[in-house]
Formats: C-alpha cells, structure tokens, sequence
C-alpha cells in the first residue's frame, strides 16, 4: 500500500532540498515528482503538455493529483500555487517510507495550502482558471512581498 505526500514550497532551492532528502531516505526516484514554476515554459502551460518528471506542464499536474487520489478542489489548489510562482514535491510512499517522507516534508516547512487558498480569496480569487497563464517573475515577486508582510503581521509580537 502506498500513500501520496506533498509539499508545496515557495523556495524552489528549499524543495529542491526536500526532493534530494526523500531520495536519499530510499524513496525510488520513480516515486518521486518535483514541479516548479521556475522549470514551467510558459508557452507549455496551456499547451497540456505532460512532462511531469522535468518540471514542465501544462495543467496536466491536476489530472495527475487526481489521478493520485487527490480532490479535484486540492488539486487545483496545489497547480495554482505553482502558477503563483511555488514549487510542488510529490512523492508516493510505501509504508516503509511513508513516516520518514512526511517528517522530511513537514521539516522544510511547507506552505500551508489551507491558508494560502484563504489568503488568495481575500484577495479575489474565485477558483481556479484552467486559462490563466503562470505569473510573471514580478508577480511573483510581488506575491511573495504580500505573503512575507501578511506573516509578519500576524507574527506574535507585532503590532
């Protein structure tokens, strides 16, 4: 039996490091998936394209999360973040593995994709576009300013 664990990191250098730490815990590379907005040609992202492995898709990610066991709603949520600019590490755990897979993604931090759908809401977001196309280098940058100052907002302490 196995289990399907994610983490959605807005640090492709961090994921990146969470992707190296479940291969050297034993996961089999096959079971491992990294997408990332920096690795997305934009001119594949409408394209449903499916290169799952290197990074670059189209909106095939969903149907792949889907396929996974994912809801579709978790799914949407997950390739929104990365057309915001994250980076998406999927692994695929069997039960030797799968304690050791989640304290390695849960170590690193992951966003907390609850909280960000809530945060994008209050700021406009109706759902998931199949139509949009990535952010830009400085939309994201400009997304990860408005998350930084929101986190330090509600840090104890402040205000």
């Amino acid at each position: 039996m196995y289990s399907v664990i994610v983490g959605l990191y807005d640090d492709h250098d961090v994921a990146e490091q969470v992707y190296r730490e479940l291969e050297e815990s034993g996961i089999d590379e096959e079971d491992l998936h990294m997408v990332s907005h920096r690795n997305t040609d934009l001119s594949n992202w409408k394209a449903e394209s499916s290169y799952w492995d290197n990074g670059c898709f189209g909106h095939d990610i969903v149907d792949r999360l889907v396929a996974l066991s994912f809801s579709r709603q978790d799914a949407e949520l997950y390739c929104e973040g990365v057309r915001r600019g994250a980076t998406l590490v999927v692994v695929r755990a069997d039960e030797a593995h799968e304690e050791r897979a989640v304290d390695i993604i849960n170590l690193h931090r992951p966003v907390d994709i609850r909280a960000r759908h809530a945060n994008w809401r209050s700021r406009g977001f109706r759902g998931y576009d199949r139509r949009a196309t990535p952010f830009t280098e400085e939309q994201v940058r400009e997304e990860r300013e408005y998350i930084s100052r929101e986190a330090a907002s509600l840090s104890p302490g402040h205000g």
